[in-house]
């Protein structure tokens, strides 16, 4: 399968284009929740520019393993309490994943592919596949159409993106990461 490999400056603009949309939209969330592990790095930048909390939840539709039910009652909890919470991942593929964590939220009436933003808890993607039928989500970096466009999408904190080169440093070695070539 082909790779692209997306660079730090797309992901910024991703963020930016994010953040912009929240700020257009009155959104101001009280935390900031990455949906682990690809979207901790997004949900840091923009907890980090709008001046909130972030932490993480893992969850995952493929690996009922993964799915931090602990965390979940968390926020569960804290959307009771009327915090608001901004979900964030890196990419929405098949939308399974988002459907998935919307739905074990429980909020009554709140469907996956609602198109009306729910007033306290919102979604994020960095990267967002439109042509998927299982979840939406409020705010949208860059949008892909896999059915025209297959590419493995590689950010830059996957083991892929990244290949140790050890380099000597007078008596000490570190290593140094460069991006992979495709």
């Amino acid at each position: 399968m082909k790779k692209t490999y997306i660079s730090w400056e797309l992901l910024n603009g991703a963020i930016f284009k994010i953040v912009s949309q929240m700020q257009m939209g009155g959104y101001k969330p009280d935390h900031v929740v990455g949906v682990a592990n690809g979207g901790i790095p997004g949900a840091r930048c923009i907890s980090d520019i709008i001046k909130c909390p972030m932490s993480d939840i893992h969850w995952s539709f493929i690996d009922a393993d993964v799915q931090d039910l602990d965390k979940l009652d968390k926020y569960i909890f804290m959307i009771a309490e009327g915090k608001k919470l901004l979900f964030v991942d890196d990419i929405v593929d098949s939308g399974k994943t988002l459907k998935s964590l919307k739905e074990a939220l429980g909020i009554p009436g709140f469907t996956p592919m609602t198109t009306k933003p729910h007033p306290l808890v919102h979604f994020a993607a960095l990267y967002y596949n439109y042509a998927q039928q299982d979840a939406s989500v409020d705010y949208i970096g860059n949008l892909i159409n896999r059915d025209t466009y297959h590419d493995w999408l590689v950010f830059p904190w996957e083991d892929d993106y990244i290949e140790p080169k050890e380099v000597e440093l007078e008596q000490d070695v570190t290593v140094i990461y460069n991006k992979k070539s495709s």
